[in-house]
């Protein structure tokens, strides 16, 4: 160990080097390089191990030859890393339920690479003439402009809004006939009390 403190020393004053800038390149706390400088005890981090020897030099890992780093340790922990998040290459059996059918049914669609050029609409070239200022402030205002005339848009929003208003509706159909069983069926229950 006091071959470790004597080159770590060394080192670290031909390299001018302060306890806080070696414990920021390394990542460890000033009061683990203090004990390093003092000798009570070595870095055993692996990572710590590589830093010190990119800022020091091969010496340092020389010095630390026969003493056990955590190296060990870390291989098997990233192994079974490994087996835990290894994917399984086989071929995926997708399941043909009614609900899967279903739902492949009322998929979204995907959005189309053709969007609306909105440069078209400007068949002519601008003219240097002053406009008036109310119809810049009016253009200013009105953020839905450019969407009115938008045949894909316009459809987007209806489509989506009817299947909306359909989901809805089928889910109402549902609970008004739910809630008239239960009526039902409560009426019966308090007749045969009385």
């Amino acid at each position: 160990m006091s071959n470790f403190q004597n080159t770590f020393n060394r080192l670290k004053k031909e390299r001018q080097l302060s306890n806080k800038q070696v414990a920021s390149f390394t990542g460890v706390k000033v009061k683990d390089v203090k004990k390093w400088e003092t000798g009570m005890s070595f870095p055993t981090d692996s990572k710590v191990v590589d830093a010190l020897e990119g800022i020091l030099g091969t010496e340092i890992i020389k010095s630390l030859e026969g003493f056990k780093t955590e190296e060990n340790n870390f291989s098997s922990l990233t192994s079974s890393e490994d087996e835990i998040f290894k994917v399984n290459n086989e071929k995926l059996e997708i399941s043909n339920t009614r609900i899967d059918r279903l739902r492949n049914i009322f998929q979204r669609e995907t959005q189309s690479n053709n969007e609306f050029n909105y440069d078209s609409d400007f068949d002519t070239p601008f003219l240097d003439q002053e406009v008036p200022k109310e119809v810049l402030i009016d253009e200013e205002n009105n953020l839905e402009q450019p969407y009115l005339y938008d045949d894909r848009q316009l459809g987007f929003y209806l489509s989506r809004n009817i299947k909306t208003v359909g989901l809805l509706s089928v889910l109402g159909i549902v609970v008004i006939s739910f809630f008239r069983l239960f009526w039902e069926s409560l009426n019966l229950f308090i007749n045969n009390i009385l």
